[in-house]
């Protein structure tokens, strides 16, 4: 398969199909590798619901498919679909790439690059507290990546994504150091995993040579990572439930109320559209938290987890299964 010159609308929508198989097909195996913040075992699962509502949105958009529609249809799905610490900020990842797009008809590698950049900048506003380490690390070390790519004129597809595959796999392999959660537990950060898949994906629509990966997958490989994963302490989960919020826009400013949130739990992620917010947050009390939510705006959608009875089945799993599938 030849390499794309420029992606189209088409190719996007192809590319966002593509991310949702692969992590469809790998989902089991990320919920296993999940410790942070909490081994709740469902990142895989998050990220595939999020992938999974981005493309019942393409799924819906008028032919011949635009970029510009491409992108909106995307981040619509990106913001409604977002489920849990990683599906969030891949969410807003995705969110903020495309609407560096939705006024291109075509891309090249630079403009691509541009978005890239623009998405990093989005997901880590999302989140109160960042943390280095995580997917968060991966998206931004793609970026930057990319950004130098293209900084000769030169480049073309293949240059810039096997690079920005190379950075995406070298800065998850190197999350346990970040981390020392994912280092005790013989792990890398299931997110930033998921985002390496998606970027594979993404590298097959667009035509990679493959043999150009064989030395990044030689050198960097992830699943010798994992063969000595361990079960997980559920004493050491803080706060039991991992809960979404959607509301209406309020007036206030939702940095006002995610600040205000920090005496109810943490992984506080905020997502916003035109006229919603969405929340995310561990807490151990979810009615207190949308008491406090309700008296901004109406709250239109509550979720919760338990994530000491997940983390309990991950640890099953676990002592169950072969980690190097």
């Amino acid at each position: 398969m030849a390499v794309i010159e420029k992606i189209e609308g088409s190719h996007l929508k192809l590319m966002i199909i593509k991310a949702k198989d692969q992590i469809e097909e790998k989902k089991d195996y990320l919920d296993t590798i999940n410790v942070f913040p909490v081994p709740d075992g469902d990142t895989g699962m998050n990220m595939f619901l999020t992938m999974s509502r981005i493309v019942e949105e393409l799924d819906n958009a008028p032919d011949p498919l635009t970029v510009s529609e491409a992108a909106k249809r995307i981040a619509k799905g990106a913001f409604i679909g977002a489920k849990g610490n990683s599906g969030v900020i891949l969410s807003q990842f995705l969110m903020g790439f495309c609407k560096q797009l939705e006024k291109n008809k075509e891309l090249s590698p630079q403009e691509f690059a541009v978005a890239l950049d623009r998405g990093a900048e989005k997901a880590y506003n999302a989140v109160v507290n960042p943390r280095e380490g995580t997917i968060l690390t991966a998206i931004r070390e793609v970026a930057t990546r990319a950004n130098k790519v293209v900084s000769d004129a030169t480049a073309d597809w293949d240059d810039l994504f096997v690079e920005i595959y190379a950075a995406a796999a070298k800065a998850t392999l190197e999350t346990p150091k970040h981390l020392p959660l994912l280092q005790e537990k013989g792990v890398v950060d299931a997110g930033a995993q998921g985002f390496v898949y998606m970027l594979k994906a993404w590298m097959d629509v667009v035509g990679v040579d493959q043999n150009r990966l064989k030395p990044i997958n030689k050198e960097i490989n992830l699943l010798e990572t994992h063969a000595s994963a361990k079960p997980s302490n559920l004493e050491e989960i803080q706060f039991q439930y991992c809960t979404e919020y959607v509301m209406e826009k309020p007036e206030d400013p939702p940095q006002e109320i995610s600040h205000e949130l920090k005496e109810y739990g943490d992984s506080i992620e905020l997502l916003e559209d035109t006229n919603y917010i969405k929340i995310h947050l561990h807490t151990n009390d979810p009615n207190a938290v949308l008491e406090r939510l309700e008296k901004y705006a109406p709250v239109q959608l509550v979720k919760k987890d338990d994530m000491i009875h997940q983390a309990s089945l991950r640890n099953k799993k676990l002592k169950s299964q072969d980690l190097s599938f």
